[in-house]
C-alpha cells in the first residue's frame, strides 16, 4: 500500500544518475596552498552516522573494523592517536541493540546441525532467543552497559548511528542522558517477547561518543571544536544520510513540511521524526549552519561526504517487471516478502516514482555539499569531497551492474582482486547462505542497510585515496583487503540457514520488537 504526497515544488527530478565527483579534478580546478606544520596532536577525527559509526547487522559492536578505524589504522595511528568507543557486552550477544548476526548463530546452535530455525525446533529456538533478548537488554539498561565512563577524553571518531545534520549540531550529552528511560521495577518482573528492545539504544550508545571533559553540553560539532584547540589534521564530515533513509525504513514517503525553517532548533529535534526526507531547500539550509561550524574545528584539512542513493539498500527489494533502462522497480517492499507473496494493495510500500523522488532529493543534497567544498576552496581553505553516493551506485547490484541497460555513466566498482576471487563474488544484493557458505551478498550485512566488515573495507580504501590527493598519506596507503577478510566472520563463517530461511526475518520483524527496532532505527 502506497501512501502519496506531492513532492515539493523545488524538486528537480533527475532523469540520470549525476557522474562520480573527481575530487582530484576539483583539487585541480581550485587548487589551494597548504602550509605543512608537522603531524597535528589529533591526526585523524569523524563526524558522522551509523556508515562511520560502524554499525551493522543491526548493532554498533566491533568498532575497530568501522571505516574509519580501518583507515586510521592504515595511516598507522594506533588506539592512542585514534580513539574511538566500544559495545564489546553482554557476552551472549554483543552490541547494541541488537547483533542479528550472533544472535542468528546462537540460534542455530540451540536448533542443531542444518535445521531451519521455524521448523520443529521452534519452541527451543524460541526460548533461546527470549533469553537473549532479555540478557542484552538488562545488560544495556542496568547492567555494565548502562553505565559510562567520565572525564574521558573525546573520541576521534565522533560518529553516532541514526544521527542527521541537525542531530551533530544540536543534541549534546545532557539530551541524551535527559531522553535515556530509566527502567522501574516492574519493567524488569515483565521482559514477555514483545517488549524486549533495548530502550532509547541511540541515546545510550551516543553517551559513549559525547561524554568527555567539558561536561555534559558538548555535541558531536563541539567536541570536533574542543580537539582543534589542539589541531586536528584531517577532519571528515559525512553526514546526510539520515535526512533520508527514515523513508526506506518505514516505507514512507514525508516529506518537512513547508515551514519547518521557521521552527526553533528544540521544536526540529522534538518532532523532525515525524518526517522521513528532508525538502531540499531545508537540507541545504541545516547543512549551511554545519558548514559555519566546522569552519570552526581548527583543522588543516577537511572531506566532506556525499549522501548515498539510500533507495539501493537491499532491504528495500524492488518488486514487478522493471522497465527496460530504468533505474526503478514498480514497487518497493520488504526484502523477506516474496515475488509470489507481495501485494501492493496490502503490503506496505514505496513506488518507484516515489524512489527516484527521494533520490533526486538527495542528489540535490550532493549538490548542496560540492558546492560548500568549491565555496571553500575558494577561500584558501584546503576542502574536499569523499563521494560515497558515487562509491555505493558503482556497487549497487540490481540496479545498474544486473541491468547494461541502465545509466551507462555508472562504472562498475573495480573490486580489488582478492575480493573478486571470492566465489561468489561479493555483491550488494540481501545477504544469503547455506550449510555449503555464501550464496549470494557480501558487501551488505544482515540488516540490509550496512555493510559488511570488507564493504567498510572498500570505503576506508576510497577515504585513503581521497586523503592521498590532500598529501595526508602516500598513494601506496592503502587497506589490505588480503588480512582484512578473515576479520569478517558473515562473510568467511555465515549463518547457515539464511537462504532458506528468508521468512525467518519477517517473522522476527512481525513479532518482536526488539528486530523491528533495528529495520527501524
Amino acid at each position: 500500500m502506497v501512501r502519496v504526497e506531492p513532492a515539493p515544488d523545488d524538486l528537480v527530478i533527475t532523469r540520470r544518475t549525476p557522474p562520480r565527483i573527481d575530487d582530484r579534478a576539483l583539487a585541480a580546478e581550485i587548487p589551494v596552498q597548504v602550509v605543512d606544520d608537522g603531524e597535528a596532536a589529533h591526526p585523524f577525527v569523524v563526524i558522522g552516522d551509523s556508515l562511520s559509526h560502524g554499525f551493522k547487522s543491526g548493532a554498533i559492536h566491533d568498532t575497530s573494523l568501522s571505516w574509519p578505524a580501518q583507515a586510521a589504522a592504515a595511516m598507522g595511528l594506533g588506539p592512542d592517536r585514534f580513539r574511538f568507543p566500544s559495545y564489546d557486552g553482554p557476552t551472549i550477544c554483543p552490541g547494541i541493540p541488537l547483533n542479528i548476526e550472533l544472535l542468528v548463530k546462537l540460534l542455530e546452535e540451540h536448533a542443531g546441525a542444518e535445521a531451519p530455525l521455524l521448523g520443529a525446533h521452534l519452541p527451543v529456538v524460541a526460548s533461546a532467543a527470549i533469553h537473549a533478548l532479555a540478557e542484552i537488554k538488562d545488560y544495556w539498561e542496568k547492567g555494565d552497559g548502562s553505565q559510562v565512563a567520565s572525564g574521558q577524553p573525546y573520541m576521534h571518531n565522533l560518529a553516532i548511528y541514526g544521527w542527521d545534520v541537525r542531530d551533530s549540531l544540536s543534541k549534546t550529552a545532557r539530551w541524551c542522558r535527559e531522553h535515556v528511560t530509566v527502567p522501574s521495577f516492574w519493567d524488569h518482573l515483565k521482559p514477555h517477547l514483545p517488549h524486549l528492545a533495548v530502550s532509547d539504544n541511540e541515546w545510550r550508545a551516543a553517551l559513549r561518543v559525547l561524554v568527555g571533559p567539558l561536561g555534559d553540553d558538548v555535541s558531536q560539532i563541539t567536541a570536533a571544536q574542543a580537539l582543534g584547540e589542539d589541531g586536528v589534521g584531517t577532519l571528515i564530515v559525512a553526514l546526510g544520510a539520515n535526512n533520508a533513509l527514515g523513508a526506506v525504513l518505514g516505507l514512507a514517503l514525508r516529506w518537512t513540511p513547508p515551514d519547518y525553517l521557521d521552527w526553533t532548533a528544540d521544536d526540529r529535534l522534538e518532532h523532525k521524526d515525524e518526517y522521513t526526507v528532508w525538502r531540499p531547500a531545508h537540507f541545504a539550509a541545516e547543512y549551511a549552519e554545519l558548514v559555519a561550524a566546522v569552519k570552526q574545528v581548527n583543522a588543516r584539512h577537511v572531506v566532506l561526504g556525499t549522501v548515498p542513493h539510500v533507495t539501493i539498500a537491499p532491504l528495500l527489494h524492488g518488486f514487478g517487471a522493471k522497465p527496460a533502462g530504468s533505474r526503478y522497480f514498480p514497487r518497493y517492499g520488504r526484502v523477506w516478502i516474496s515475488e509470489r507473496d507481495f501485494n501492493p494493495n496490502h503490503d506496505q510500500c514505496l513506488s518507484g516514482d516515489q524512489c527516484r523522488q527521494i533520490d533526486s532529493a538527495i542528489d540535490s543534497y550532493n549538490q548542496t555539499i560540492v558546492g560548500h567544498v568549491r565555496e571553500a576552496r575558494r577561500q584558501g581553505l584546503d576542502w574536499h569531497v569523499l563521494d560515497i553516493c558515487g562509491l555505493l551506485d558503482s556497487l549497487a547490484y540490481r540496479r545498474y551492474l544486473a541491468d547494461p541497460l541502465v545509466d551507462q555513466d555508472v562504472q562498475p566498482y573495480p573490486m580489488p582482486d582478492v575480493l573478486a576471487a571470492l566465489s561468489p563474488r561479493p555483491d550488494t544484493r540481501f545477504f544469503g547462505s547455506d550449510q555449503f557458505g555464501r550464496t549470494q551478498g557480501g558487501l551488505i550485512a544482515l540488516d540490509g542497510v550496512h555493510p559488511t566488515t570488507v564493504g567498510y573495507g572498500i570505503m576506508a580504501d576510497e577515504v585513503l585515496k581521497v586523503l592521498s590527493i590532500a598529501g595526508v598519506v602516500s598513494p601506496d596507503t592503502r587497506i589490505d583487503f588480503e588480512q582484512l577478510i578473515p576479520k569478517d566472520t558473515l562473510v568467511t563463517a555465515p549463518p547457515r540457514t539464511l537462504t532458506e530461511d528468508m521468512t525467518t526475518l519477517g517473522f522476527l520483524n512481525e513479532h518482536l520488537d526488539a528486530f523491528r527496532s533495528v529495520i527501524e532505527l
